[in-house]
């Protein structure tokens, strides 16, 4: 593992990153502003499977980041946890925590403003109740709690805050292992992964979409596709394999046109196709990055990633100003479609930067010192 690039970001993951912030938004127009996309409205409608995306690049760039500063020179390690812990905690909590007072006053504003719609819990009794378990991060561990606690949206926080507790101990297994045992390992929690859909829908078990250990297998492979790459990053590669990455783009959406023209399926139905596409873009892109260059991806892409974790949280607050523009005025009237969406991103956009470069960015510095 000698070989690590000498550059820091990988400017083609970053696009790979701001690409699924962008489908996970889409997404979420679909259904919270019932957009329609035309011919591409199935495969958006399903952009929920970019998730696995986003667990997946955590766990890869996290071992990345590990290979390139040769934490695994002298072997696998353990490292200091608590060291990994606080930059982690870091990264994430500072900007969770203020996008739960937000949506705290959110939801205090729906409850004293007539025909105001609120998402989750508004009373005071309820958020008192509710404190204990979002301010640790523990919803993901509540079964059942997805559309209740904290704007459906932040169980993706519970759940990679669950994958940064067991990150040390999985990255020392899979740094440490052979390569056959580390792609057995990816085997068997890609097969758990593919196959945890088919009891819960048959027997009506509890939705598993925010089940924190199976995001956490998603992140493992993830781990494992940063290994895999951290190996085989000096060896020749053609430069035709590009066209793998395209097939992968698009064998995706292809398949899930497919699936939901003829098929009723809950939404993990698709994580047995969605696993390896993610996997192989993932390496690829890596390795043609590292072996032929990343110059003809846009230097924008790293500013788009790191504002991804922060686009994510905003666009949750973005869905009610175009209902309130809609309500209250006509300047939406007739617009269609492409208008609502553009007042959400703009919005998403703002809300955003606004947030990473005002709580995120300055936070990370502060604790990054301490």
């Amino acid at each position: 593992m000698e070989n690590a690039p000498r550059g820091g970001r990988l400017r083609s993951i970053d696009l790979f990153r701001a690409l699924c912030a962008l489908m996970v938004f889409l997404f979420h127009s679909n259904i919270q502003l019932g957009v329609d996309y035309g011919f591409l409205d199935r495969f958006v409608g399903k952009g929920h499977v970019f998730m696995v995306a986003f667990f997946m690049l955590s766990g890869f760039c996290l071992y990345y980041v590990d290979w390139r500063r040769g934490r695994f020179a002298q072997g696998p390690g353990l490292g200091d946890v608590g060291a990994f812990l606080k930059r982690r905690l870091a990264a994430i909590y500072p900007l969770y925590a203020a996008v739960y007072a937000l949506w705290l006053l959110d939801g205090f504003a729906a409850s004293r403003i007539p025909g105001m719609r609120a998402a989750g819990a508004v009373g005071p009794l309820d958020n008192l109740v509710a404190a204990p378990v979002e301010l640790p991060m523990l919803q993901s561990v509540f079964a059942g709690s997805f559309s209740f606690l904290h704007n459906d949206g932040t169980w993706f926080v519970s759940c990679i805050f669950v994958c940064y507790l067991f990150y040390p101990y999985v990255s020392a297994v899979v740094a440490g292992a052979s390569r056959r045992n580390a792609l057995l390992l990816a085997g068997a929690l890609y097969c758990v992964s593919s196959y945890a859909f088919l009891p819960a829908y048959r027997f009506g078990f509890a939705d598993i979409y925010a089940n924190p250990l199976l995001r956490l297998a998603e992140f493992s492979i993830g781990v494992v596709v940063g290994r895999l790459f951290a190996e085989d990053s000096g060896k020749e590669i053609p430069v035709n394999l590009r066209w793998a990455v395209f097939a992968c783009c698009l064998a995706l959406p292809l398949g899930i046109e497919l699936w939901v023209r003829n098929l009723r399926s809950c939404v993990e139905l698709f994580n047995f196709a969605a696993i390896p596409c993610f996997g192989t873009v993932l390496y690829l892109c890596a390795r043609l990055e590292t072996r032929h260059g990343g110059n003809r991806v846009p230097k924008a892409a790293g500013v788009l990633a790191e504002n991804a974790y922060a686009f994510f949280l905003a666009q949750f607050f973005s869905w009610r100003p175009v209902e309130i523009l809609e309500a209250n005025t006509d300047l939406l009237d007739g617009a269609g479609d492409f208008a609502r969406l553009a007042v959400a991103a703009v919005w998403t956009c703002a809300l955003a930067a606004a947030l990473h470069y005002g709580i995120e960015k300055p936070c990370r510095r502060f604790f990054g010192r301490r």
